[in-house]
């Protein structure tokens, strides 16, 4: 790293070009850093290296805070430049030049580094000793590609994998197991690597210590956790009775601590389950404000450990122009088996859309099962599957001004109305199963990971009523961090398969458009049209892409477009016919939530589309709302 000490006196440079001795003396000129950039890296990409800095460049934007150019500070980055090339097993890597250019008024800089990496270590071969004796999933399951011959020695690389070959020794009964490293010279920039285990004496659970309950009882805690007095020791259960026991809504706080004694190796670890029991009454009020729904206002009440067995039971009520209603719920967290939850409901709910009102009375029941993975920590983010018998009474209504739009008889009767009220019913009973996959970082606003949600429901008058359909949907979301800026993305579709629109509900149908989908356009409007209004279709498919920019603060800014469509029959979707859309937005986070105002103009503009009766004029559309649009 001969030249990194030579091209790291900046201060030098600086008044050289300008600043003026007794100013730079004084330190009391601050030149901001207005640009970063790196040359000649290759191995290490420029975001790696900028992740490690702490000379940041100021942002690109007119209200973008600036950021101040420091030397010392620089000065030491270059080192953690160095120190991080080493690490990544680039011993002879440099910095051959830096560059410092001033713009005009000489009260900013933009800096280039030029590196040179040098000739990487290599990695000859690697053995793996101590492992014989244990069973040979242990090694089976571990990735060991970053230790491959002819792979360069990354040490944090080679790191992870002997970290993960002592997890795989704890997870496989060996609590007091070992895993060492071994660096040996094997040739000019090659290393022979040792990654050694002591497993140390086969382990078992011990006896399971309960601390803190007061109104639960002991085998309410018991059933939830996988670990087994006298079965092989293994780490992953202990973080899959973790998270089993964060999900009983009762518990406050529960922890659990099963780590080998540090005195001596006794084969039996013992276990302390440690708990704090909320209140078990909990009332919930909520207001809000949206484009769509206006003011709106929620209540709920639970009992978070009715009659016992940390049931959850639960009142709701919720108000708005669009929906309103109540519900009755029914959580029991054990049911058979661990992992195996049981749910029902009794909901009465009405909706008012632009082109409908609906009333639903009903019920359901159903099991849930979350199953979460093997992994470090707290181990692969869960999946969730839902099994549910559904039994609803439907009653609907095209309003009166839409109805009057609508002089197609035909159409109404074909669609289960009748042609004179508009109005339609029926009882769904309908057997439904969903899937959820979330690994994203945060629930609320995701800056990265992915999650998949697949919902599948058989509606027949074999099950108990009167329609008959199949309803298929997938969606997938995605968040990319791209610097400070998020990229995100969203696609859906869906499909209801029947032999006419009479066989199912026209609450059913599918419609875009609105503060969460089809943003240029409002609620409900973009889907196959019938005199010029829409009346929903069988077939959905969307996608959403957003730039999420941070400003100031809690300020973010927001570059979006949505692309969609609905086709009238089943499985109908075509590549042709998407109805696009561009926009920004805005997002202000408050203590209580993320405050969203997005502004859309519709690319293509849907022909013969009527609004209130008028041909649509008005192709753009502002909607405010709380919360992500995904």
């Amino acid at each position: 790293m001969r030249g990194m000490r030579a091209t790291a006196r900046v201060a030098g440079l600086l008044c050289f070009l300008g600043i003026g001795a007794q100013a730079c003396a004084e330190r009391t000129v601050k030149i901001r850093l207005n640009g970063l950039a790196f040359e000649g890296n290759h191995a290490i990409t420029t975001s790696e290296i900028r992740g490690v800095l702490a000379s940041r460049p100021s942002g690109r934007w007119p209200w973008s805070h600036p950021e101040p150019f420091d030397q010392q500070v620089f000065e030491q980055d270059l080192d953690r430049v160095r120190q991080l090339y080493q690490d990544r097993g680039y011993p002879d890597a440099r910095v051959d030049q830096v560059h410092v250019d001033f713009n005009d008024a000489r009260d900013a800089v933009k800096v280039h580094v030029v590196v040179d990496e040098g000739a990487p270590i290599t990695i000859t071969h690697t053995t793996f000793e101590g492992f014989d004796t244990i069973d040979p999933a242990v090694l089976a399951g571990l990735n060991r590609s970053a230790v491959a011959d002819g792979r360069v020695r990354d040490r944090a690389a080679v790191a992870d994998v002997r970290q993960r070959a002592a997890e795989a020794l704890h997870d496989h009964g060996y609590a007091y197991g070992t895993v060492a490293l071994e660096e040996t010279e094997a040739g000019p920039h090659q290393v022979a690597l040792r990654i050694v285990a002591t497993p140390g004496p086969a382990t078992v659970f011990g006896p399971v210590t309960i601390v803190g309950t007061r109104s639960l009882d002991e085998r309410v805690i018991r059933r939830q956790l996988s670990i087994i007095p006298g079965r092989p020791y293994r780490e992953s259960r202990v973080s899959i009775s973790q998270r089993r026991l964060a999900s009983l809504d009762i518990l406050r706080f529960a922890t659990i601590n099963a780590r080998p004694p540090e005195d001596g190796q006794p084969t039996e670890i013992p276990v302390r389950v440690i708990v704090a029991e909320d209140k078990p009454r909990r009332l919930e009020i909520g207001v809000g404000y949206g484009t769509e729904d206006r003011a709106r206002a929620s209540v709920e009440w639970s009992h978070l450990n009715f009659l016992g067995d940390a049931r959850r039971a639960s009142l709701t009520g919720q108000w708005s122009s669009i929906d309103r209603g109540v519900r009755m719920s029914l959580a029991q967290p054990y049911f058979l088996r661990r992992g195996l939850s049981f749910e029902t409901s009794a909901t009465t709910w009405w909706t008012g859309e632009e082109i409908y009102t609906s009333r639903t009375y009903g019920g359901r029941a159903g099991i849930n099962y979350r199953r979460g993975g093997r992994g470090r920590g707290t181990g692969r983010p869960p999946d969730s599957f839902r099994l549910s018998y559904d039994y609803e009474f439907l009653s609907y209504q095209v309003r009166p001004e839409t109805l009057e739009d609508l002089t197609h008889v035909g159409q109404l009767i074909a669609l289960g109305l009748d042609p004179v009220t508009g109005a339609g019913k029926g009882t769904k009973t309908a057997v439904v199963g969903e899937y959820q996959h979330t690994a994203t970082d945060t629930f609320a606003d995701p800056h990265q990971g992915w999650a998949l949600t697949l919902h599948g429901e058989v509606a027949s008058p074999a099950l108990g009523g009167t329609f008959r359909y199949r309803e298929m949907l997938g969606e997938v979301r995605g968040y990319l961090p791209v610097g400070r800026t998020v990229v995100a993305i969203k696609a859906n579709a869906g499909s209801l398969l029947a032999r006419t629109d009479a066989d199912l509900p026209f609450s059913s149908r599918f419609f875009l458009g609105g503060a969460s989908s089809l943003r240029g356009w409002s609620r409900y409007q973009v889907a196959p049209l019938s005199d010029g209004v829409p009346i929903g279709g069988r077939t959905m498919a969307q996608v959403s892409l957003e730039w999420r920019v941070p400003v100031s603060g809690p300020i973010q800014i927001v570059g979006f477009g949505d692309s969609g469509n609905v086709w009238a029959g089943s499985l109908d979707a075509t590549i042709g016919g998407f109805r696009s859309d561009l926009g920004l937005g805005i997002r202000y986070r408050t203590p209580v939530g993320l405050l969203r105002g997005d502004a859309a103009m519709q690319v293509n503009p849907i022909p013969g589309l009527l609004i209130d009766g008028e041909p649509e004029t008005r192709h753009w559309r502002i909607h405010v709302s709380i919360g992500q649009s995904f």
